[in-house]
């Protein structure tokens, strides 16, 4: 460096250099032992993977064969190493959760040696995967008790779409309790969301009085909680917001919402509590703006899952909780936020949380141009529907502690 800046001649322009050995006695072991598709690779994939890459799933191939498995072997190589797939942004050190997505260190390992060596497979005995495929049903849970369509909406081809707020008379003669929904989107080129609400008139007017269902990309159909519900009373009405983006092609969006109902009377009413601010400001080219918000929890209640939401500037959200005695649990930490993939977090375990108790949901934001899905870094950011827009909206699912089925609002029951 020396010679360098003094414009000198270099006398040695290579230098050995002391480094450390690096070692890889995982792939060493797995070299040595043997890793075969049959037993250590198919089980993996089809725990997953191929409930989504599967024909009639949402992913863009079908992991039906070993074959199919191969032919696809280096795209799957290089979403594995960079996180991509399969799709669950959930930190694993934080909170167990239903129905997880997210691979092991030792699964991922497992994976990625056998992509990186010969993929053989035993053609003595069937292929794993040609023995299990999937069958996606219409309704994953069933035939519902009530379809419900939505108005067929037809969306241009170019341009950008105000939300639609549509509102429908309850299809019920009687109160009903809902257990449990399946939002099936009928255009999904053009459909990113629908949020299905519960109305009530007050003082002349109709008021959001709770929420039922929602639908994004990567959230599928919801049971709730073991003896609770959703109460659906006589005179309500239902507003579902839709929001669709254009696609370059004139479509035609034809979706439904089907209902499965408690033939009595639920224990306990499923509650929607939502932390949502709209006061904050990104700075242009900020890579980490961070802005929190907290709610104090009036009631002894239990939780059982939680939904962040952000747009293409998300970088990272976290629920965290304060009790009484001053104790403090990070419940969910998302810190690679993908706007891609919308998740309901449910907990394997629903968790007891005092009154008294302070929730708080901590997000940052990319506006760098290091951040890809960026639409504009150059501008300051506040909220917005739209996807070019952002915002600050967190919901977590839980039930009062004591036994009750409130007619409360559900947006009544934290500060």
């Amino acid at each position: 460096m020396e010679s360098l800046l003094a414009g000198r001649t270099i006398d040695e322009p290579i230098v050995d250099t002391v480094g450390c050995r690096l070692t890889f006695p995982v792939r060493d072991k797995h070299q040595k032992d043997g890793l075969t598709y049959e037993k250590d690779v198919a089980p993996i994939l089809m725990t997953k993977c191929v409930g989504c890459h599967s024909k009639g799933g949402i992913g863009p191939f079908a992991l039906s064969s070993h074959r199919k498995v191969v032919g696809w072997s280096e795209m799957m190589e290089e979403v594995l190493l960079n996180r991509r797939m399969p799709p669950w942004q959930a930190d694993p050190h934080y909170g167990r959760f239903q129905h997880s997505l997210s691979l092991t260190a030792e699964e991922r390992q497992v994976l990625l040696h056998w992509l990186g060596g010969s993929m053989d497979r035993d053609q003595s005995v069937e292929d794993p995967l040609e023995q299990n495929i999937p069958v996606h049903k219409e309704w994953a849970l069933g035939t519902p008790d009530q379809v419900i369509p939505i108005p067929e909406q037809t969306i241009a081809a170019t341009g950008i779409m105000d939300y639609l707020h549509i509102q429908m008379d309850l299809p019920f003669d009687q109160d009903v309790w809902v257990k449990g929904y399946d939002i099936r989107p009928g255009n999904t080129k053009v459909l990113h969301h629908i949020i299905a609400y519960i109305l009530e008139m007050h003082d002349g007017q109709w008021e959001r009085r709770g929420f039922l269902a929602g639908y994004a990309p990567g959230m599928g159909p919801e049971e709730f909680p073991l003896n609770s519900g959703v109460l659906l009373k006589q005179g309500q009405k239902l507003e579902f917001e839709l929001h669709y983006t254009t696609c370059g092609t004139p479509e035609v969006d034809q979706s439904q919402m089907g209902l499965y109902l408690h033939k009595t009377a639920p224990e306990k009413t499923l509650h929607t509590g939502i932390i949502m601010d709209d006061s904050f400001r990104i700075p242009p080219q900020d890579g980490n703006f961070k802005h929190s918000r907290t709610t104090r929890i009036k009631q002894d209640i239990v939780l059982y899952s939680m939904n962040p939401h952000m747009h293409l500037r998300g970088k990272a959200m976290r629920f965290r909780v304060k009790m009484p005695d001053k104790s403090e649990q990070i419940l969910l930490s998302v810190p690679d936020y993908n706007f891609n993939w919308q998740r309901n977090y449910r907990l394997t375990d629903p968790l007891r949380i005092p009154g008294g108790s302070v929730l708080t949901v901590d997000a940052a934001w990319d506006n760098s141009p290091l951040n890809t899905a960026n639409p504009d870094p150059s501008r300051q950011v506040g909220w917005g529907d739209q996807s070019f827009d952002e915002m600050f909206f967190a919901t977590y699912h839980f039930t009062v502690e004591a036994a009750e089925n409130s007619s409360k609002s559900q947006f009544s029951l934290a500060d």
